[in-house]
């Protein structure tokens, strides 16, 4: 809409796309933006494929919230918790809506015969949260629910695997955490492109349902090499000064 109200008005009006996924798609492609932000090398040459100009993209990543590079004491963060911080520890994010089968899956990993602990986060779904408080008291294993909250950071700084949907914001946060992930139920279009990239890379799983969740944090809980190769290609492809260094193209291209 901006670059047809540059293009309509003959505006000299500074334009930047800061793409939020992990893959592009066609809706991006306008001969009045100045910038493109990119989140890989791959994204990049998609544009370049479709007549964008080398000189006109940058491969800076999905911008995130700085404190997503911050490195805690995980042990803090565990007492703060009252979590183990001895024990590995499952992260479940069900997005801001609390979508999915979070409750499924918390059933299905509290089955699993191996020593861990759940960490919940049912955003605005007051029910599901609810439903899981009452559930997580009678579980063998410890289990944190959560409702919207911003100590995001500190939940993935002490997960060993993330078992999410692909957003781009919150695969990116994950990415700077080193946390290898597992992806459940992409919605059809850019979340299925997000979880081709993320599978490509190394860096995550994906799960065709509940049942199949439980059988990969197995997986990966019994295989230590497996889960520590997915963090290290998680610390090459992250790109976790995305948004300073955005920020900072944006003042010199303004000035």
């Amino acid at each position: 809409m901006v670059a047809d109200y540059k293009k309509y008005l003959g505006l000299d009006l500074p334009l930047f796309g800061v793409l939020t996924d992990h893959a592009p798609h066609s809706y991006w492609i306008f001969d009045n933006v100045d910038y493109y932000i990119v989140p890989s090398e791959a994204s990049r040459n998609h544009f370049i494929r479709n007549g964008v100009e080398d000189a006109r993209i940058r491969v800076f990543g999905i911008p995130i919230d700085p404190r997503f590079n911050d490195r805690r004491e995980k042990e803090d963060i565990c007492r703060k918790l009252g979590l183990d911080s001895r024990k590995r520890t499952v992260l479940i994010m069900g997005g801001s809506q609390g979508l999915g089968p979070v409750e499924k899956m918390a059933d299905a990993l509290e089955r699993i015969a191996l020593d861990f602990q759940i960490l919940a986060v049912c955003g605005i779904n007051k029910r599901l949260q609810k439903t899981l408080a009452k559930k997580g008291k009678r579980y063998k294993k410890k289990m944190l629910v959560f409702s919207l909250t911003e100590n995001v950071d500190e939940l993935m700084e002490i997960s060993d695997i993330i078992i999410t949907k692909p957003g781009g914001l919150t695969t990116s946060e994950a990415l700077a955490k080193n946390l290898p992930m597992i992806i459940i139920h992409p919605i059809p279009g850019q979340e299925t492109k997000n979880t081709d990239f993320l599978l490509q890379q190394g860096v995550a799983l994906r799960a065709e349902d509940w049942e199949d969740v439980s059988v990969l944090v197995q997986e990966l809980f019994s295989n230590s090499v497996k889960l520590q190769e997915m963090r290290r290609k998680a610390d090459i492809i992250k790109k976790s000064n995305s948004a300073m260094d955005i920020a900072q193209l944006i003042l010199h291209a303004i000035k």
